[in-house]
């Protein structure tokens, strides 16, 4: 079973995104407060930790520096799903 273990947002774009307590999602804008909320074809961003087990510890460091997802999941391998793939978290379905 998928979890959520970090909800992530940034104030501004280009500004790597940092952990906090919880969001709010609106439909079509995305992670309230984020910079990167808007209109467009990526509303939310997610990455399961599985992925970050797979880099070295120098592939991970970079990583870890420049993250930008809006939800750290655990116990989804998010790469290996199909396109068109919907994920449901509590009452939240993500295409």
């Amino acid at each position: 079973m998928t979890k959520v273990a970090f909800v992530n947002s940034s104030e501004n774009r280009g500004a790597n995104k940092c952990p906090f307590g919880q969001g709010f999602f609106k439909e079509v804008y995305r992670l309230e407060g984020d910079g990167y909320r808007a209109n467009w074809n990526r509303q939310v961003s997610i990455f399961d930790v599985s992925s970050l087990n797979q880099l070295n510890q120098e592939e991970r460091k970079a990583c870890e520096a420049t993250y930008s997802e809006n939800l750290t999941t655990d116990g989804t391998v998010i790469h290996n799903l199909p396109i068109g793939t919907r994920l449901q978290i509590r009452k939240l379905c993500f295409m």
